[in-house]
């Protein structure tokens, strides 16, 4: 397995001059995602997207990119997922595509800063239809939210070695972590955090809170809302778009999570006093 960091050899200016060290830089190459869908009576092979990833966990982000673009729902959709080399992922569907995903819009690349470059219009940006907001809002504990980044950053190696490293966790209700993965992009952190959840048919994510290490833009937004998770809790600072979303798709969206306090953008309702 390819690592997600390399050694390399720096000069460190200090008021005392400069020191010779080694560093750890984040590795970022690039995924060709394939996507191979039956058709009548032959198979179709589609060059999908080239994202700009860290290696590792690939298997999961392509499946967790396929289920925010509204390809996949469920396991049972992927009949299996290849990876023919160390920089292409070949996922085969179990399903037929419907015209709408088969004309999907998108350009030939991706990078590790934007899950939503290539996108021609914002009709080519999959969102579920609206529901309705919960009749019995859910409850969530302040001091279990104000937890969650510490908790995090025990199993963040990848940020430890280099800073340079976004990270996407799922919690419980309890606060106790499910899962977490670590990417130079924030979207392929939270695509590998989903992916991961579909391949286990984990049924429970509306349940979990979602954890971002960074800013909460609609990017991510738009992965939460279409995998229904309904508490967002972001490191950084959530962007209006964002909000506005989280707000029509009945999502509490917490934002500058610090050690004893938080914003909360919508819904605050939810969060016990």
């Amino acid at each position: 397995m390819l690592k997600g960091s390399e050694q390399t050899g720096i000069k460190n200016w200090t008021q005392e001059g400069l020191i010779s060290k080694n560093d750890h830089l984040a590795i970022e190459l690039p995924l060709q995602i394939i996507l191979t869908y039956p058709l009548t009576n032959k198979l179709i092979n589609k060059n999908l997207v080239i994202t700009m990833r860290t290696p590792g966990d690939d298997a999961v982000l392509a499946v967790g990119y396929l289920h925010a673009e509204g390809i996949i729902n469920k396991k049972e959709d992927v009949k299996s997922v290849e990876q023919t080399d160390v920089d292409i992922i070949k996922v085969t569907l179990a399903i037929p595509l419907k015209k709408s995903q088969i004309q999907l819009s998108r350009s030939d690349i991706s990078t590790g800063a934007c899950g939503m470059c290539g996108k021609t219009s914002m009709d080519g940006i999959y969102l579920p239809e609206k529901k309705a907001l919960p009749e019995s809002p859910f409850s969530f504990n302040p001091e279990k939210i104000l937890s969650l980044s510490e908790k995090s950053s025990q199993h963040q190696r990848l940020f430890e070695e280099t800073g340079g490293i976004h990270a996407s966790a799922f919690f419980n209700s309890e606060g106790t972590l499910i899962s977490i993965f670590e990417d130079i992009g924030r979207h392929n952190s939270l695509d590998k955090l989903i992916g991961d959840r579909i391949l286990k048919e984990d049924t429970n994510m509306s349940s979990y809170t979602l954890f971002v290490s960074g800013r909460a833009g609609f990017e991510l937004i738009q992965k939460a809302i279409v995998a229904d998770v309904r508490l967002i809790v972001s490191v950084g600072a959530p962007s209006s778009l964002a909000v506005q979303y989280a707000k029509e798709y009945g999502i509490t969206l917490i934002g500058f999570l610090k050690n004893k306090s938080f914003n909360i953008y919508t819904y605050p309702e939810r969060i016990l006093s």
